[in-house]
């Protein structure tokens, strides 16, 4: 039997039966509100991170917002070789 795995977007008011069903099909139900993005904490952190250095880079350096995907990738070369600690 194929399994389809994914998220589907459904009414949050789920009735019983329908809890039931998915639940005796091992389905894990997690209702969230609508129209709310998934939060990965540290992902959405250091992704808003990099965009906020590739705007300061376009922006201090005059550049053209056509190369925002080339200062975003530069961006995260450098977030990548900077120290984020001390070693000792």
């Amino acid at each position: 039997m194929d399994r389809d795995v994914g998220y589907r977007q459904t009414d949050a008011n789920l009735g019983s039966s329908t809890k039931e069903v998915l639940t005796s099909a091992s389905i894990k139900v997690e209702v969230r509100s609508l129209d709310t993005p998934v939060q990965l904490g540290g992902a959405e952190q250091a992704g808003a991170l990099i965009v906020t250095v590739a705007r300061v880079l376009r922006i201090y350096a005059s550049l053209p917002k056509t190369l925002a995907n080339k200062l975003v990738c530069t961006a995260a070369r450098l977030l990548n070789i900077m120290p984020t600690r001390s070693i000792n």
